[in-house]
C-alpha cells in the first residue's frame, strides 16, 4: 500500500517543478516607467525647493544687477539698481 500512496502523489507533485516562462519585455516598463515618473517629479520637487530657499531675503531683495565690468582677475565694476 505505501507503494500505491507514493504512486499516486506523485503528480501532485511534478506541477510544482515545473519551469515558469521567462518574463516578456512589456512585463515591467509600466512597474519602471512609474518609477522614472517618481524619480523625475522628486527631482523636478526639490529643484523648486531649492530656488524657493535660495531666494534673497531681506535687503538684498530689492537689488537688481543691471551690468557688470572686469578691471582685474579679481575684481568688478557692477552697476546695481535699489528699489525701483
Amino acid at each position: 500500500m505505501p507503494l500505491a500512496l507514493s504512486a499516486a502523489a506523485l503528480p501532485l507533485f511534478a506541477a510544482d517543478t515545473a519551469t515558469p516562462a521567462a518574463p516578456g519585455i512589456t512585463d515591467g516598463l509600466g512597474q519602471m516607467l512609474l518609477g522614472l515618473a517618481v524619480v523625475l517629479g522628486l527631482l523636478l520637487g526639490c529643484l523648486w525647493l531649492i530656488k524657493k530657499l535660495s531666494a534673497p531675503h531681506g535687503a538684498a531683495a530689492g537689488l537688481r544687477v543691471l551690468g557688470a565690468v572686469p578691471v582685474g582677475p579679481r575684481e568688478r565694476v557692477v552697476l546695481v539698481e535699489v528699489g525701483g
